[in-house]
């Protein structure tokens, strides 16, 4: 066999033993090409959820911020207000509790008054 013969038979044999390798390329591009169309869904599902994060962490520093004026506002006027009430309310009623008491020891003394009057009504009359 001549140059030309032996390369054009190990031209065909590497032919034959490179055909399955191809084959085997071809479905490896294949899946790389899969895998970068589902990498690249993957990416954009992340920045969807990266934007969705960030909403939400705007939305939680907003609600902080709302909940730390919440708690100011409370502590400096609705607080001092409830307290001022809970005092007014308290000194109303002692009042009131004095107020019944003196009112029981008037209701006594009339009952003696009209007692004294009746009595004095009848001498009067006794008399005149």
């Amino acid at each position: 066999m001549t140059d030309n013969g032996l390369l054009l038979a190990i031209s065909g044999m590497l032919d034959v033993k490179l055909k399955p390798l191809e084959g085997q390329i071809t479905r490896i591009e294949d899946r790389m090409t899969n895998i970068e169309g589902r990498v690249a869904n993957i990416e954009g599902q992340m920045t969807t959820l990266k934007e969705q994060v960030d909403g939400i962490e705007n939305r939680v520093l907003n609600i902080e911020d709302r909940t730390k004026k919440t708690e100011i506002l409370l502590e400096n006027d609705v607080v001092p207000r409830l307290q001022n009430i809970e005092s007014c309310y308290t000194s109303t009623y002692e009042r009131y509790v004095n107020g019944i008491s003196q009112t029981e020891a008037l209701k006594e003394d009339m009952g003696i008054v009209k007692r004294v009057v009746a009595e004095h009504s009848e001498k009067l009359q006794k008399i005149s």
